[in-house]
């Protein structure tokens, strides 16, 4: 590795490729160029050196101010109906604990935790979609150089990625990765990432203190400083 200046695996992986285009250019064809087609020209974009993080970032922003502005009329919704259900169980049960406890702790308790639930469905649908057009593919090979620079191989991404889902499968995810090292780095710093069970206390605490016209970008930030850390 000092005479080579770079790691082994990556020196021996580099070789066999080389070796393989020898090949391949021995007993191979070419035909005529061919224009590129729609795909190819949206690569060109989205995993532009100039471009492509950038763009990144910004649909990130835009799927979490989404996620907030969307979601506030279900919320409303939600809101209004647990209200409802705990004024009708105010007005039939008497005073006293047992209708503190019902209407207050049971119906209050509950309908505050689930009138975040439409923010964490418009969330993991956004995600979906993004999955779904290919786009995370893209994301991968384009975050490949960033990882590279913290000390991690490109196909950490992954990992990462899904540990904004659950960090158990993330850290499961890691098996991937052909050094122990990029392994146990990639474990330990899996769980900064913000996972689904996070998502519902960042969501009531947001909601609690900031405007809905904040909400989306300060959720933004709370995601970014952890893929910073």
């Amino acid at each position: 590795e000092e005479k080579l200046d770079e790691e082994v695996d990556i020196y021996f992986a580099e070789r066999r490729y080389q070796v393989v285009r020898e090949w391949a250019e021995q007993i191979t064809s070419k035909g005529e160029a061919t224009a590129p087609d729609f795909s190819e020209r949206i690569d060109r974009v989205l995993t532009n050196r100039l471009f492509g993080l950038p763009i990144f970032l910004f649909l990130m922003w835009l799927l979490f101010n989404g996620v907030f502005t969307l979601g506030a009329y279900p919320q409303e919704w939600l809101e209004a109906g647990f209200a409802w259900v705990g004024d009708a169980a105010r007005s039939v049960i008497p005073e006293g604990e047992l209708r503190d406890l019902v209407a207050d702790g049971i119906i209050g308790g509950v309908g505050g935790v689930l009138v975040f639930l439409p923010n964490i469905l418009l969330l993991f649908l956004g995600i979906a979609i993004l999955e779904g057009t290919g786009y995370m593919a893209r994301a991968a090979f384009l975050m490949d150089r960033i990882m590279r620079a913290v000390g991690l191989h490109g196909k950490s991404f992954i990992p990462l990625l899904l540990g904004f889902g659950c960090t158990v499968p993330s850290v499961l995810g890691t098996r991937t990765l052909e050094s122990p090292r990029d392994r146990l780095v990639t474990m330990l710093v899996a769980p900064l990432m913000s996972c689904s069970a996070k998502l519902p206390v960042y969501t009531l605490l947001i909601g609690s203190f900031f405007s809905d016209e904040w909400a989306g970008t300060v959720l933004f930030i709370v995601y970014f400083i952890g893929i910073f850390l």
